[in-house]
């Protein structure tokens, strides 16, 4: 074996096992396979190893592939990317009539995502997040809304709903599912012939791997999903396939040739005239100075990330089936392995789950700190001392759970776990600790620190049952016996989401903001619910005692 192969085969070690669902890895180079491997089981069952041969649900990675569609249908001229998406989708409420193909293409439609709505909703609707919702249900959901978080094209926001959207304008320009025109002009030209749009759960799949989740005892069970929405995800495929997609972008093998590669290509522009980095369902950024054209998709149990770099003709693929597998991090380690020639201080890639040398930290100076943080996208994250260390969880996100050692007196990297970036600690002009988030691409955010804990007295005022007529869902805040306040639903699971202090009559769980109302006399009347990047908010009324 070779040192590089050793040297890959090293960073997926934690899942090379006989009785562990684990990934499959590709290496791409100049449209032929340089090395591949699959590392644990597609079915924990029948102990199926993961091979090339593999299908795996790929998530939003997904998302390229409906771009392509209609990127294809704006290239046989049956529809405009400037067309308002009520001419195709005329049920849409009256904010929408500004917003363009185009918009949600790059996310800059301003329509909330349906998957947020769906986690909001889905208390009061009894269901589990991967139950089987239909395409209709989506579709009144989004229609529900009163308005957009943000007028169309003033920011971007990733949200499922425009993929999901564009799915229904691909078929009812076509008069086709999206699932048969993919095949008819992406998946079968191509020669892609295990890949699909999964919209028919009951559907069998030859050489399916099974998605899982990892218990909290330390074993794993099935995580399925009779989810059939399709647009914004469902796609199944494989790394012999996703090879046919990726020499596509070279020898241009589509009707409409390279003029159609540099449209997908194409980033998105702000009203302002700013571009940002997404273009038709592909992220385009630098990963240590390399152009990187890149998307990840997850979706109960699957991880999947695929990155590319055209200069290099360069590109890796992982498909993971358990969510511990941190699937981004573990293809652009890879791709340091095999572009070393190409970037320089190759001791800064992350994660790094060598490192011998870490400066100490008391834990005096560990234990200031832990606390909670917000990112500028809204999750909280809660962080906390972990021997040397530091543990490192988003929170709602169970196997995002991340050590990080420090390697100097203001940089902690990742040594174990599902997040990629180190963490730099700075003091703001307010003597006010707060984190710095770097990605491995470049891309920075800042941590901020929350009051977090809700003074036992604040809790009775907010205490109450509250109704949404957009979400079509009630919500109960309650004190608990541990003295935290949580938000439940009258549903038959038993989850409970515990609110966080943010400012006076503002509070978190999740990603979500709840900023409450009061009357004249100082009582508690309602809430506004926002979620990340919000304006407009979802109202909530406080409903009278019984």
């Amino acid at each position: 074996m070779s040192t590089r192969s050793k040297e890959v085969d090293s960073l997926f070690s934690e899942w090379d096992k006989d009785d562990s669902p684990g990934c499959m890895l590709a290496v791409i180079k100049d449209g032929e396979m340089l090395y591949e491997r699959g590392y644990g089981l597609a079915n924990l069952e029948h102990r199926i190893p993961i091979t090339s041969k593999s299908v795996f649900r790929i998530g939003s990675m997904s998302k390229q592939f409906t771009a392509m569609c209609i990127a294809i249908l704006a290239e046989k001229k049956l529809l405009s990317l400037d067309d308002g998406i009520c001419k195709y989708i005329p049920e849409l409420p009256e904010y929408a009539e500004s917003i363009t193909i185009r918009h949600m293409v790059h996310h800059t439609s301003g329509i909330r995502s349906y998957t947020d709505l769906l986690f909001l909703s889905m208390l009061a609707l009894d269901i589990k997040y991967a139950d089987h919702i239909t395409k209709e249900e989506v579709l009144e959901m989004i229609v529900r809304q009163r308005n957009p978080k943000f007028e169309p094209g003033e920011r971007y926001d990733y949200s499922n709903s425009n993929y999901y959207l564009l799915g229904l304008i691909v078929e009812r320009v076509s008069g086709k599912t999206l699932r048969e025109f993919a095949d008819e002009n992406i998946f079968g030209p191509l020669g892609m012939e295990y890949t699909h749009y999964h919209d028919d759960c009951k559907m069998v799949v030859k050489n399916r791997a099974y998605g899982y989740t990892l218990r909290e005892d330390g074993k794993f069970e099935i995580l399925m999903s009779n989810n059939e929405v399709v647009g914004d995800g469902a796609v199944f495929t494989t790394v012999d396939d996703l090879l046919l997609w990726d020499r596509n972008f070279y020898e241009s093998k589509l009707p409409g040739g390279e003029a159609l590669i540099k449209t997908i290509e194409t980033v998105g522009v702000l009203n302002s005239g700013e571009p940002h980095t997404y273009a038709f369902g592909l992220v385009n950024s630098e990963y240590r100075g390399l152009p990187m054209i890149s998307h990840g998709g997850a979706w109960a149990g699957f991880h999947a990330f695929m990155a590319r770099f055209p200069e290099q003709r360069l590109s890796v693929i992982t498909l993971a089936n358990v969510g511990t597998v941190p699937a981004q991090s573990l293809a652009l380690s890879v791709a340091s392995l095999f572009l070393e020639k190409h970037i320089e201080d190759r001791d800064m890639d992350q994660p790094d789950r060598n490192l011998s040398k870490a400066t100490k930290f008391s834990k005096k100076k560990l234990d200031e700190l832990a606390g909670m943080y917000r990112t500028p996208y809204g999750s909280l994250i809660e962080v906390s001392r972990e021997e040397s260390g530091l543990s490192v969880m988003v929170v709602g996100w169970r196997e995002s759970r991340t050590i990080y050692t420090p390697v100097s007196k203001t940089e902690f990297r990742p040594t174990g776990g599902a997040l990629t970036g180190s963490l730099v600690v700075q003091i703001t002009e307010e003597n006010q600790t707060q984190f710095v988030f770097h990605q491995p691409t470049g891309q920075q955010s800042k941590w901020v620190p929350i009051p977090g804990r809700i003074p036992s007295d604040e809790m009775d005022d907010f205490t109450g049952h509250y109704h949404s007529k957009e979400l079509d869902s009630k919500f109960q805040l309650k004190k608990t016996e541990n003295a935290t306040l949580v938000c439940v639903g009258p549903c038959s699971w038993s989850d409970e989401f515990e609110l966080h202090k943010l400012a006076t009559d503002e509070l978190l769980f999740l990603t979500v903001q709840i900023r409450f109302r009061r009357n004249k006399k100082k009582q508690v009347i309602g809430f506004d619910m926002f979620l990340p990047l919000d304006t407009h908010a979802m109202r909530f009324r406080k409903m009278k005692s019984t």
